[in-house]
């Protein structure tokens, strides 16, 4: 265990290597649930566009015209970011739902 002394020097430094620091003063269950959301997050965005790729072969469309179009409009409204289909290893996410799925069984569905 780092000495709290080190802890409390720890973003003098970082700042000091030229990276923007905050200071974290919140109980780590909020930052863990913060990283889980965003790993399910980036999960289903990136099944939503292997999803939309499936879609694109089956109707002959292309899916560099669909990517463009969403790009444009992500320009303008900056909330629609592209996760152009390649192969994905998916561990990450696969471990993560699997984990869900679990917690949610045992905390919120009474079987």
């Amino acid at each position: 265990m780092l000495p709290l002394d080190n802890l409390k020097n720890a973003p003098n430094y970082l700042g000091d290597a030229g990276l923007k620091v905050r200071p974290y003063r919140a109980p780590p269950e909020s930052s863990e649930l913060a990283k889980l959301w965003e790993t399910v997050y980036r999960a289903v965005m990136i099944a939503s566009w292997q999803k939309i790729h499936r879609i694109v072969r089956k109707f002959g469309a292309d899916m560099g015209i669909v990517a463009e179009f969403i790009g444009e409009v992500h320009e303008v409204l900056r909330d629609r970011p592209i996760y152009y289909p390649d192969y994905i290893g998916g561990t990450v996410s696969y471990q993560t739902r699997k984990y869900l799925d679990q917690f949610i069984l045992q905390n919120y569905l009474i079987l």
